[in-house]
């Protein structure tokens, strides 16, 4: 099993940087030795943390809208059946 020497172990974190997700560059910012690296932390933990609240209300507010389509439908199909029943009936 052979180690990476710190050339290629630089080399592959800055060929990975331009792809990294959110949570990796947080990770990496907390251990990075840069002061002003760290610095930008509570900015991207707000940046993140209105996000999340954002997307929360967001997706609350289809899946309510769902809801209210499903029970829509089913009214709907409901109304259906009782004409269908009293046609049948007469």
């Amino acid at each position: 099993m052979s180690t990476l020497s710190e050339l290629e172990a630089i080399a592959a974190l800055l060929e990975r940087l331009p792809q990294a997700d959110a949570a990796e560059l947080v990770t990496l910012a907390r251990t990075c030795p840069e002061f002003g690296v760290q610095a930008l932390l509570p900015r991207v933990q707000s940046v993140l943390d209105e996000l999340r609240h954002r997307l929360i209300e967001v997706i609350a507010q289809a899946h309510h809208e769902a809801a209210l389509a499903e029970e829509w439908i089913a009214s709907l199909e409901a109304l259906a059946e009782a004409e269908a029943d009293v046609e049948s009936a007469a």
